[in-house]
Order: C-alpha cells, then sequence, then structure tokens
C-alpha cells in the first residue's frame, strides 16, 4: 500500500489489480483510510447495478484517463478487455499469464511514450491457508510467477511472451470448437436469442450468472423490466430451494409464474452502494 500511494504522490497514474471482488473491496477500503481526503481514488468490479457501472467506467474514461492529474484505480479483472486505458504504473495480483498479458495492456499505451518503459508490479504468488484459488488454478499462478521472475528489473520483450505461455500452460489440452457451436449436426442447439445462464462454454468455465435486483426495486423492474437496475452476481446455487450462496451470503430467489420460475435474485439494500458495489 505505501508503493501504491508513493507512486501516487509522484504525480502517476496507478492502476491496481485484484484478481476478486472481495480483495478489489479490500484493498480499496485500506487505500483509501491512508491517503488524504479529496484524493482520485475509483473502484471497479462486477458486481455493480449495470447502469452504476456504466457510469463508473464513464468516468475513469473521462476523469482518471483523460486528465493529467494522478489518480488511484482499484480493479477487478474487468479492467483487462473493457476499457481502453493508458496508466503510468501497475500493481497486480499473480494469475494465469494468458490473463496478465491483458492486464499488462493497461499500462503505456500512447504511442508518444513508445521507448519510456513502465514499471508493473506482480505480487508474489502465495495460498497461506491452503485454499482452492477460485479464479486461477494454484499450479498456473506459480507457474507463471516463477517465469515472471526471471524478468525480475528487465524489460520482458514481446517475442519471449509466447515461450512464457508454452511453459505455463504445457499440457494445454485443446477443445474442438464445435462443443460450442449452436449449430451441429444440421440442427439448432440455441432456439432464439436469450440470455442462458446453462451454456456449454459457461460450463465448461465452471462461470454460471444470475442476476440480483435490490429490494427496494423490485416493483419497478417488474413493471419496467430495465435492465439497468440488474446486478450480475456469480455464486453456488443450492439445488434444494433454489437459493444462491455468494462468499457464504444467502439469496433468495423471487419467482414467478404457476411453475415458481426464478426470475433473479433479492439483494438486501443494505448490502449494496453506489460506492462499493454488493
Amino acid at each position: 500500500y505505501d508503493d501504491v500511494i508513493k507512486r501516487y504522490k509522484n504525480g502517476e497514474k496507478v492502476l491496481v489489480v485484484r484478481n476478486t471482488v472481495k480483495s478489489a473491496k479490500d484493498t480499496y477500503i485500506e487505500i483509501k483510510n491512508k491517503v488524504p481526503s479529496g484524493t482520485k481514488l475509483l473502484l471497479l468490479h462486477s458486481r455493480f447495478e449495470r447502469k452504476r457501472k456504466s457510469e463508473i467506467e464513464e468516468t475513469l474514461m473521462a476523469e482518471f484517463n483523460a486528465k493529467k492529474e494522478p489518480c488511484i484505480v482499484v480493479s477487478t479483472q474487468v479492467v483487462e478487455v473493457s476499457l481502453d486505458i493508458n496508466f503510468d504504473v501497475m500493481f497486480t495480483d499473480c494469475a494465469d499469464i494468458m490473463s496478465l498479458i491483458q492486464r499488462f495492456g493497461r499500462v503505456n499505451r500512447q504511442r508518444e511514450n513508445i521507448g519510456i518503459m513502465k514499471d508493473i508490479y506482480v505480487a508474489e504468488w502465495y495460498n497461506p491457508q491452503g485454499v482452492r484459488n477460485q479464479i486461477y488454478p494454484d499450479y498456473i499462478c506459480k507457474k507463471t510467477y516463477d517465469e515472471l521472475s526471471k524478468y525480475d528489473g528487465k524489460v520482458l520483450p514481446e517475442r519471449d511472451i509466447q515461450g512464457i505461455i508454452d511453459s505455463v500452460h504445457d499440457n494445454f489440452e485443446l477443445i474442438k470448437a464445435e462443443r460450442f457451436s449452436p449449430f451441429l449436426n444440421g440442427e439448432w442447439k440455441q432456439k432464439m436469442y436469450c440470455n442462458n445462464v446453462n451454456t456449454s462454454l459457461a460450463n465448461a468455465l465452471e462461470i454460471v450468472g444470475y442476476v440480483g435486483v435490490l429490494q427496494s426495486k423490485i416493483q419497478y423492474y417488474l413493471k419496467t423490466n430495465d435492465k439497468s437496475v440488474e446486478i450480475p452476481i456469480v455464486g453456488r446455487k443450492d439445488t434444494r430451494d433454489d437459493s444462491l450462496y455468494v462468499n457464504k451470503i444467502k439469496f433468495s430467489p423471487y419467482r414467478v409464474g404457476e411453475e415458481g420460475k426464478v426470475q433473479f435474485y433479492i439483494i438486501p439494500d443494505n448490502l449494496y452502494s453506489n460506492e462499493m458495489g454488493l
């Protein structure tokens, strides 16, 4: 944290990328408690209302990215590919090399800075509690860190990146594209455009997404079907009653129709804020 704040005080745009929403929020709070009031500090992750997330991204582009003033942005991997931003230095959790390459692209993107090398700090991989990494496999993180350690204090040439990928993913197994095709054996598997959370791709990646709505906005949402108030959430579903668990917090389903189909999950208002998200 001291290094992050030091770079900010030196007049730099600092990007901090964490692997999970919880760690990003913890980092944001820690930094906020250490910097003076008025510091340009922003938190970005996926668990905001869709409209609010768009507002944060617009602020990031117009106020934090476009202007020359120093700032600190704390984000999850949502920053990897969705935003064309240009920061001076990055502090990031260790992750799969494939993901880190995308993150590296958020620093020193402008052509006028060609030849001026910027710093990227990758936090050492560790798992002291022995808890399985829910985002990236532990062995992939360790192999990635070991490979990047060879370039500690040096420039990482672009020509070496493919070799690092091959070393980290030396047992990579190709998956036939037909597995994800909507058209197979002369028939459409996907009958219409819709939000299908149980696609073969999502299941293969072990990512299942759901939608939450704040309790105070349920009637508005049912009346207008306004997607901007939806909050995307990823969690573990209890097959017994369809409740959803996110970080051990239980969310109840909102059911519709005679069959009681789950339309979304109810989020108590006290678990959400426009600054921190869910």
